[in-house]
């Protein structure tokens, strides 16, 4: 999941990633990793429109 805009009284863009499907299990063995920062989430947007392009391909 990314965020780009106003979250939590600030602006910086956030990309969520990792094996968890947001949800919250007891005993399970998800990871959740947050990354802030402007270079990640243009990475991810970029790596979102390619994988879109080469699907409708």
């Amino acid at each position: 999941m990314m965020t780009d805009g106003r979250y939590d009284d600030d602006i910086v863009p956030r990309v969520y990633t990792g094996s968890a499907n947001f949800t919250h299990l007891e005993n399970s063995d998800d990871s959740q990793l947050r990354v802030m920062g402007r270079t990640v989430h243009d990475a991810y947007l970029s790596w979102f429109y390619d994988l879109r392009a080469a699907c409708r391909a």
